[in-house]
């Protein structure tokens, strides 16, 4: 059975990568596929940013409405 772990890391050299968490297995022969992150995140301004999750996040109506569990702690 084949097992696959997908964990960040950076590079150090050319021929050392340092994990940021250990893997559950300590010997045996492994496959590594490396992805770089180019961090995509970073392209967009501010500007482009504000808005970008209009319609992804839906609040209820009665949202500012107390709490029933809080009535008995306000006046």
């Amino acid at each position: 059975m084949k097992t696959a772990y997908s964990v960040k890391g950076y590079l150090l050299d050319q021929e050392t990568i340092r994990l940021e968490e250990p893997l559950n297995r300590e010997t045996g022969d492994v496959r590594v596929i490396i992805e770089f992150d180019d961090n995509t995140w970073k392209k967009y301004s501010r500007r482009k940013m504000h808005g970008i999750l209009k319609g992804e996040i839906i609040l209820s109506d009665d949202f500012n409405e107390p709490l029933d569990c809080f009535r008995e702690y306000m006046l």
